[in-house]
Parts: structure tokens; C-alpha cells; sequence
């Protein structure tokens, strides 16, 4: 019985340290970068679970950039929702024309040329 425990655990164990492995490899740390997502009129149901995604991986330590989230035309009701979702510590909510100035900065403060490669004009992004 205490032997199917033991195995059991040390299972767990090596599963945990191959997901932490893979988060690193993956995502890695301190490289730059920031999550970016355009919320655009009727999007904001996606929002809240992208929101808490992003922030659970940077409270178990897998992620550390920044989240960016544009305001691609919210009005209304819409907007009043973004902004609650988005008054969080490390989410940056923004017109969605000032996008590029904060990738820009992260790029400098990283001392690279990070995220801000490209020509500003958002074609080498492929959207869903």
C-alpha cells in the first residue's frame, strides 16, 4: 500500500519538475516581451479569461512580461468592463494607437530590439 503512495508521489513529482521545465524552455524568463491583445467591440467575454490566464502564469513564476490590452473601439458598456477587468497591477490598458509606444519602451528598458521589431505598421501580426 505505502509503496503504490510512494511511487504515486514520486510520479507527481517528476511531472511537476518536467511541466516547470517546459514552462522555462517555452516561455523562458526575463527575455521581454509582452502579451498583447486587442479587444475590439464584442470581444470583451473573451477578455476576463485571457485576463486570468495570463495572470495565474505570473503568479506560479512562469511569466513576467507585461500584458497590454488595446482598446480597439469599445464604447459604453463595453469599455466601463474593460477597465474593471483591466485594474490590475502589470496590465496596461491603452488606446489601441498607443500600443506600439509601449512595446517600444519595453524594448529599451530590455536593451533590444524585443518586441518592437517590425515596421509599426502590424502586418507581420496574424490575427485569429
Amino acid at each position: 500500500m505505502w509503496e503504490a503512495v510512494s511511487v504515486f508521489l514520486q510520479a507527481c513529482g517528476v511531472l511537476l519538475l518536467l511541466w516547470m521545465l517546459a514552462s522555462w524552455l517555452i516561455l523562458g524568463k526575463d527575455r521581454g516581451g509582452a502579451i498583447v491583445f486587442l479587444c475590439k467591440e464584442g470581444q470583451t467575454g473573451r477578455l476576463e479569461g485571457f485576463l486570468r490566464s495570463c495572470i495565474w502564469l505570473r503568479e506560479i513564476g512562469a511569466m513576467s512580461m507585461p500584458i497590454i490590452v488595446g482598446n480597439g473601439g469599445l464604447k459604453g458598456q463595453e469599455l466601463k468592463l474593460a477597465r474593471l477587468l483591466t485594474n490590475r497591477d502589470g496590465v496596461i490598458f491603452c488606446p489601441a494607437e498607443q500600443i506600439e509606444s509601449y512595446l517600444r519602451a519595453e524594448a529599451e528598458e530590455i536593451g533590444g530590439a524585443g518586441t518592437a521589431t517590425g515596421n509599426g505598421s502590424g502586418s507581420d501580426i496574424s490575427e485569429p
